[in-house]
């Protein structure tokens, strides 16, 4: 019964060592997962997390850019329409004034005709003595 004895103690010191082994490949295992969630997933984590948050205040930026930019197109917009007003204005006073200069342009232009049909009336016993003639070489 002796070596019967000493033959489970080697496979217990066997079986041992193969635990242990197991163990260690185990923790080893469990360990590697460790330095891979911490150096790898848990900085792709909050590296994400920080592209997360600077895309809020760069879209809540651009929001207020937007929106400054409207009041800004509003404001031109005014500006340009008072312009517009301003210049009608301007003319529609030019043109009354232009009004009121031509109006004695055309008595002016009304009293010298008369005498252009005065000129015209003695010419024409002439034109018409000269047609007159011409027609009687045409017959």
């Amino acid at each position: 019964m002796g070596t019967g004895s000493t033959g489970r103690g080697m496979q217990g010191v066997d079986h041992e060592k193969a635990e242990s082994e197991q163990k260690e490949k185990f923790h080893f295992w469990l360990s590697q997962i460790h330095i891979f969630f911490v150096t790898t997933f848990f900085a792709a984590y909050k590296h994400e997390q920080v592209v997360r948050e600077k895309i809020k205040e760069n879209q809540t930026g651009e929001a207020e850019l937007e929106a400054l930019r409207k009041i800004k197109d509003e404001e031109l917009a005014k500006e340009d329409a008072k312009k517009q007003e301003e210049a009608a204005a301007e003319k529609a006073a030019l043109e009354t004034e232009n009004g009121a200069v031509k109006e004695p342009e055309d008595s002016v232009i009304q009293l010298s005709p008369p005498p252009k049909e005065e000129a015209i009336v003695a010419p024409q016993p002439v034109i018409t003595k000269v047609a007159a003639a011409s027609k009687k070489k045409k017959k």
